[in-house]
């Protein structure tokens, strides 16, 4: 099988359990289910609320550490990583198995070469 970023966000959409899978991996703490988005405090933080997703969209923001993107880049900016390695990560959290899949990048060949000339791949 195998899965593009697309296909990854669409997944955690369809199932909010995984978009809270994905927050326990990113060590979020008091995780609360607020209807239409989750908040969250940080790890180090006492801020129920310093923290939200939203369900439909999979924008955060990190309103203490002054974070906002969507779920890769929350992965990219807690993990300290590049896009490819956020979607690795991604797909692992929630559910795919070793070779079971294979990352598709937008852009096809463009983002291939990127990737290419940038990690001499």
């Amino acid at each position: 099988m195998s899965v593009n970023f697309i296909e990854l966000q669409d997944k955690i959409k369809s199932d909010p359990d995984l978009i809270v899978t994905v927050l326990e991996h990113l060590d979020y703490k008091d995780i609360k289910d607020k209807g239409s988005y989750f908040s969250a405090r940080n790890n180090d933080g006492d801020n129920s609320n310093a923290f939200v997703i939203y369900k439909d969209t999979l924008k955060y923001n990190n309103y203490t550490r002054g974070h906002n993107g969507n779920i890769i880049s929350l992965v990219i900016n807690t993990c300290h990583c590049e896009f490819p390695k956020a979607l690795e990560l991604l797909a692992k959290w929630i559910g795919f198995k070793g070779s079971d899949y294979q990352i598709k990048y937008p852009f096809h060949s463009f983002y291939k070469k990127i990737i290419a000339d940038k990690y001499g791949v």
